[in-house]
């Protein structure tokens, strides 16, 4: 009953402040919102604060602690679907490139990422089906190609087309590069991506992430 009251109450409140048809998820929504359920997904380990920023990344600190393992100061990052991952990754690499579909959700991270983040915001090419489509987001999976970087030391692929994106970076990876992509373990379709690259590291938990390097047989 107490469970349900508290859902109502931040319900209201966030209706009050935000259309949900007006904000790019609903989630994001209550997350960005709401310090009520902001501070319940921290305690139950989905969510992690960055300090002095409203943002917060949606992973756990398991899944945090591994990507960040990888990275070097050297590095040349890119990123497909922005967030609280832009402004604390940002930090720890030397180049930071996001790319981002949702206008506001945009705006918002914006507010939050230093000179180093090139953040580009390309719309959807249709409105999106529950399973994606290449053509519902080609723009985006191609703004890699207009990005004038030969190669990416890292990449982080949480966002929207996530498989597509994955095939698409290939070209701009060598040996030593390593893809992150994150929700593995719940959408199995995303397993086709294994064709292309190989296992080094997963986290099961949570949703899932997993690390990959890309196949010697599909480097340029």
């Amino acid at each position: 009953m107490r469970k349900i009251r508290l859902i109502k109450a931040i319900t209201r409140e966030l209706n009050k402040k935000i259309k949900i048809s007006k904000f790019p998820d609903p989630i994001k929504k209550l997350i960005y919102l709401n310090p009520i359920y902001k501070t319940y997904l921290i305690r139950k380990g989905l969510l992690c604060k960055i300090p002095g920023c409203e943002l917060a990344i949606f992973m756990s600190k398991e899944q945090i602690k591994t990507i960040k393992k990888y990275l070097k100061e050297e590095d040349i990052m890119l990123e497909w679907g922005s967030g609280g991952s832009t402004a604390y990754f940002s930090q720890l690499v030397k180049k930071y490139i996001s790319i981002e579909h949702n206008k506001e959700w945009y705006s918002i991270v914006k507010k939050y990422i230093s000179k180093k983040v090139e953040l580009h915001y390309i719309k959807s090419n249709m409105t999106p089906s529950q399973l994606t489509k290449r053509c519902e987001f080609v723009d985006y999976i191609e703004k890699v190609n207009k990005l004038n970087v030969n190669k990416f030391n890292k990449v982080l692929i949480d966002g929207r087309a996530r498989t597509y994106c994955a095939i698409e970076i290939l070209p701009y990876l060598d040996e030593k590069s390593i893809v992150f992509i994150h929700d593995f373990h719940v959408r199995p379709r995303y397993k086709s991506i294994l064709k292309y690259y190989d296992l080094i590291e997963e986290i099961k938990a949570n949703k899932g992430l997993v690390v990959l390097k890309p196949k010697k047989t599909f480097l340029s």
